[in-house]
């Protein structure tokens, strides 16, 4: 054991082991047996030192010279420094990537537009400022920002309650469609919600909230993700079908949706019917090439005028040229806040998470905070322009690093890509039919069901996790995305409440003639019980704490060798394992304290604590 007054203790700290082979004073902790003994230095590293003040320190910084504001500055733009290292060699592979990246943005950016309930040029502008914009602000270097299938959900459901509060009933009427007629339209709306969505993003990024998203584990997101993709998947039964549901997104409207599909099913089109099955053959079977025979759809509607032969409905006319930044409208901002908060929330979870994946794919680290202000910079200055929210996408990126892709100046051809298809190529989509973008999402929806596959995994791993996801998909398809991505937040609540509530423990008791080995005093008979509790200590759990050392001593208390006051006997121990109770409150030290006068007055036992922390002390 090691003596405290000693030279080497003197000059650090000494861990020692719990002894079970002696007496120890009452409530003793960190008792040593004789076998070993640990020295450290007197450097330690906490979270626990001067947390706050250091906080706040950090933030006054850029405001204590000029130069420290300057550097601050610059650390929202890591291209200066990723561009000063930037090698030669990297730049045709980027080049190439962002063509490529940029292949893919084309028909999702329109695509997707529909989901927001705008014009697919619309789609076309987001997909040009995102990673135009994103590019300036990002320490992930293949991350790719655009149009995703969720997003444009929430976005879509967002527009059409806020055009429900400005024009009632008639909030679906063409003439709201853009900005011709009316200030406040589908355009306006879905760029203030941009605008909006990058204000709160920002303030996440300022107010360090980002521990927040730490309880949106991949459980939620993958329950959530499936619902909102379920979500998708129905709402384009209407393009396939030609049959015009309306627009409601209230709780369980997705069987609305079903029913009024049912029971007009005599009254769809065939022709989009089948020219949106071949088109979902040929992009599962083409492994989903899909800007080419989108352009081949285009071609053969417009040459054998299927508009009017078939009465397949089209994209309708696409404006020329490029939009002029504009500020949104201040009451629309005001309306926007609400469903901003919810793609907030989405937005910055898988931001993180799928930036975390491939940077650790690729060997390199992100910073999340920073991630946060990227995203919130680039829906910010979006939303200057007709755009809609954007998000980062898996298939976009996986493709990149593919095609080569080293940095975010790949960005560089992604935009001149679609700059180019803005101004030349893009009124020539005028004639393509809605039904074959409708059949491009379900193609790319299709991966979404084998995320099913995660649910016996996560119910051999833990079944707490697995009812997350399943409550978390239940919510999210009958109820709606927003109020399901609500739900699945207090689903997770409810779990880690569940983890501390009921949390896991176990006893051990020394064998009736166990001897202690290793010790002078060996061939004596040792009697002990090992009690550990797998969770914090605080008011929430203390009760259930105390049950579960009753039961233990009752236990040990039923052991014949306890009785008997034979000297080949040593003392009593009751130890409890402290490792894994990792916080307690004044009502768990209040238990602890209590069990202990209670096992010491009813078994007679020392008790002591082993591997507590400092708070135990």
């Amino acid at each position: 054991m090691c003596d405290s007054n000693s030279p080497s203790s003197r000059r650090g700290s000494c861990f020692q082991p719990p002894n079970i082979s002696s007496p120890q004073p009452r409530g003793s902790i960190f008792q040593a047996r004789r076998a070993s003994c640990f020295q450290f230095d007197d450097n330690f590293i906490s979270n626990n030192s001067g947390s706050t003040a250091k906080a706040v320190k950090n933030y006054l910084k850029p405001c204590t010279s000029p130069m420290n504001f300057l550097l601050s500055v610059k650390s929202f733009f890591p291209i200066i420094t990723w561009l000063s290292t930037y090698e030669k060699s990297w730049f045709i592979s980027d080049m190439i990537a962002g063509i490529v990246i940029a292949i893919l943005h084309v028909p999702q950016g329109i695509s997707y537009a529909f989901l927001s309930q705008v014009h697919p040029v619309n789609g076309l502008y987001a997909s040009f400022f995102a990673p135009l914009f994103y590019m300036f602000f990002a320490t992930s270097k293949h991350m790719s920002v655009g149009s995703f299938a969720v997003i444009a959900l929430m976005t879509g459901a967002a527009s059409d309650d806020i055009m429900k509060k400005h024009y009632g009933t008639d909030f679906d009427n063409p003439l709201y469609a853009d900005t011709k007629h009316s200030e406040i339209n589908r355009v306006s709306v879905v760029a203030a919600l941009t605008f909006t969505l990058g204000i709160c993003q920002l303030l996440v990024g300022a107010l360090r909230l980002n521990f927040i998203f730490s309880y949106f584990s991949d459980p939620l997101v993958g329950g959530f993700s499936t619902g909102a993709a379920i979500h998708v998947i129905i709402s384009q039964f209407d393009g396939v079908l030609d049959i015009n549901s309306g627009h409601e997104n209230g709780p369980g409207y997705l069987f609305g949706i079903l029913i009024h599909h049912g029971s007009n099913i005599t009254k769809a089109n065939i022709y989009t019917v089948v020219l949106s099955l071949i088109i979902m053959i040929i992009l599962i079977i083409g492994k989903e090439i899909i800007s080419p025979f989108i352009g081949l759809a285009t071609y053969l509607s417009f040459q054998f005028n299927w508009t009017d032969k078939y009465k397949m409905p089209i994209v309708g006319e696409v404006p020329r040229g490029f939009p002029a930044p504009s500020f949104p409208v201040f009451q629309l901002i005001l309306d926007s806040f609400q469903p901003a908060i919810a793609i907030t929330v989405v937005t910055i979870t898988l931001q993180i998470s799928f930036t975390k994946m491939f940077a650790k794919q690729q060997g390199y680290k992100i910073d999340p905070g920073q991630e946060v202000y990227a995203l919130g910079f680039t829906s910010f200055f979006s939303g200057f322009f007709p755009t809609y929210p954007t998000s980062p996408g898996i298939s976009r990126t996986s493709v990149g690093i593919e095609n080569g892709g080293q940095t975010q100046l790949a960005a560089v051809s992604t935009c001149a890509f679609l700059l180019a298809v803005i101004l030349l190529i893009g009124p020539y989509f005028e004639y393509l039919p809605k039904c074959v973008l409708a059949a491009v999402i379900l193609v790319a929806m299709r991966s979404t069901f084998g995320k099913f596959r995660e649910i016996p995994k996560l119910w051999y791993l833990s079944k707490t996790d697995c009812f997350v996801w399943i409550s978390s998909f239940i919510t999210t398809v009958f109820i709606n995305v927003t109020y399901g991505l609500i739900l699945s937040f207090c689903a997770v609540l409810v779990s880690v409440v569940l983890r501390t509530q009921w949390p896991t423990w176990n006893a051990r008791f020394s064998r009736p003639q166990a001897t202690i080995t290793g010790f002078s005093n060996s061939g004596v008979i040792a009697r002990y019980c090992v009690f550990r509790y797998d969770a914090i200590l605080i008011f929430t759990n203390f009760e259930r704490f105390k049950t579960a050392v009753h039961r233990t001593l009752d236990e040990f208390l039923s052991r014949p060798f306890l009785s008997t006051e034979e000297e080949t006997y040593t003392k009593a121990k009751f130890i409890f394992d402290c490792s894994a109770i990792t916080e307690v409150d004044s009502m768990g030290i209040l238990a602890l304290k209590e069990m202990t006068e209670e096992i010491e007055k009813k078994a007679n036992a020392t008790v002591a604590f082993a591997n507590a922390n400092c708070k135990l002390c």
